[in-house]
């Protein structure tokens, strides 16, 4: 444990994901001593709330990276032209963009799962994985402890805030135009069907094989993680603005009794079993708004043999997402947060 304060920097700051981790960061009481936000020049003309003021954005043109001590990267563009730069400086950075995380020598990090894999003088750069891949590595990792996993299929069920403003603009249109008798081709630009009151089979550019570009980066994410193991990706749009949720199948080496695995999570505080088989017994995606648990429901010998098992897994996809970076940076700095007095 240390009491010392930080200089944090956010990179990509005026999005979604930036205003959400500034406001956890002063949820949370990170230990700041001074806070800087960067984006693109056209991004630049707003402030952000934070504690008692107001933080303006700076133009990461002509940002000052010295004297810096963690970096969160948040937008592709601005990583790819600043983060080896950033590097350079001599600053811890928690990447969350597609850029570094297949790199060999860049870490994947998920909290709880592979933290150890964090040397703070050797790695400058760590990488998060995408949203999919931090939902369910958690929870395969507490089944792993228990028993070899041979295979994993998973199908999840994405709101339109992983596409960012755009998308989550596009299905508020729609839906509005919808009511008012508006065409919907005229609000379609991010999505290539109508999302309103739809589900699309298909995120991210499709490949030779049939499989999209998204499924095969979980697929490849995840291998980076837990090695040689069988994974395969559904992923599709649901008109929901917010929240992240998969049906899993784990296929497991031994037999496991369902009840052991349901006494796995009894102790872990990052996933959490809800699960009363009822028919308000389990976490529904909405319900997770502004949480970054992850909840597992519904879960359940899959077919008649032990060794495979169903689960329902939710969460917020943001909040899980920057509360992985958090994590990342309090446990590589040795960080204890002070809770608020009652």
């Amino acid at each position: 444990m240390n009491n010392q304060s930080y200089t944090v920097a956010i990179m990509g700051a005026n999005s979604q994901l930036g205003q959400e981790l500034v406001s956890m960061l002063d949820d949370t009481n990170f230990p700041i001593d001074e806070l800087l936000l960067t984006d693109k020049k056209e991004k630049t003309e707003i402030s952000i709330p934070y504690g008692e003021e107001y933080i303006y954005i700076e133009d990461v043109d002509k940002f000052d990276f010295e004297n810096i001590d963690i970096l969160f990267s948040l937008d592709k563009k601005l990583s790819a032209e600043y983060v080896e730069f950033a590097k350079k400086q001599d600053i811890f950075i928690i990447d969350c963009t597609e850029n570094f995380r297949t790199s060999p020598n860049v870490p994947l990090i998920v909290n709880g799962v592979n933290n150890h894999k964090i040397n703070k003088d050797k790695h400058k750069l760590v990488s998060v994985p995408c949203e999919v891949v931090g939902m369910i590595a958690p929870v395969l990792k507490i089944i792993q402890d228990k028993s070899v996993i041979k295979s994993v299929v998973l199908s999840t069920y994405n709101s339109v805030s992983s596409g960012g403003k755009e998308a989550m603009d596009e299905l508020f249109n729609q839906t509005k135009g919808i009511y008012q008798n508006v065409n919907v081709m005229n609000n379609k630009k991010f999505f290539a069907k109508q999302i309103a009151f739809n589900a699309l089979p298909h995120m991210g550019e499709f490949m030779n094989d049939g499989i999209t570009q998204d499924e095969y980066s979980a697929e490849t994410e995840i291998r980076k993680i837990f090695g040689d193991m069988g994974f395969h990706a559904n992923f599709a749009w649901i008109p929901t603005f917010v929240g992240l949720a998969g049906y899993v199948n784990v296929d497991l080496k031994d037999n496991i009794p369902l009840q052991e695995i349901k006494d796995l999570f009894e102790d872990d505080s990052n996933c959490v079993l809800i699960d009363y088989k009822n028919d308000e017994g389990y976490v529904s995606m909405n319900e997770t708004a502004g949480d970054e648990t992850i909840y597992v429901s519904r879960l359940r010998q899959a077919g008649n043999t032990q060794n495979s098992i169903s689960m329902w897994i939710v969460t917020d996809n943001f909040r899980n997402l920057l509360g992985n970076m958090l994590q990342i940076a309090l446990d590589t700095f040795d960080i204890t947060l002070e809770k608020e007095e009652a």
